[in-house]
């Protein structure tokens, strides 16, 4: 479910950085859901109570805003084909990571899950090479 909310949020991100700046983008990607959750704020919010707290959520903040700039500038100077390995390069990472900090390994339903998620990845690149070298022989 992970990697499919951030396939579509790439999709979305990668048509509509064609058209708009990045500021709106990120703007609105954090308006949305502040709007959307608004209603818990007053049942379940609790502000943060140590300096520590308010310092991570602001580095959340800069770092997320920092992240998501990053990504809409990538995706409006390079083609989506150039930057598909990275999402796969990131499984790895998270799977690392979460083993380092928090000393758990990935269960058979995640391997099985990255597993179709990285078939799948090299079918594409295998169907859109195909595609390539079919329509460079057609226009010969």
């Amino acid at each position: 479910m992970s990697m499919l909310s951030y396939s579509t949020y790439v999709i979305m991100t990668r048509a509509m950085g064609a058209r708009e700046t990045a500021v709106s983008l990120i703007f609105y990607s954090a308006l949305a859901p502040t709007l959307f959750m608004a209603w818990a704020l007053p049942v379940a919010g609790q502000w943060p109570n140590a300096p520590l707290h308010w310092a991570m959520l602001l580095s959340l903040g800069i770092f997320g805003g920092g992240g998501h700039f990053l990504i809409i500038k990538a995706y409006q100077m390079a083609s989506t084909g150039a930057l598909a390995p990275y999402p796969y390069l990131q499984m790895v990472w998270m799977a690392a990571l979460g083993f380092l900090v928090f000393g758990q390994t990935p269960d058979r339903f995640t391997m099985i899950g990255a597993g179709i998620i990285l078939l799948s990845g090299l079918y594409i690149v295998h169907r859109e090479r195909t595609l390539r070298l079919r329509d460079r022989v057609a226009d010969r």
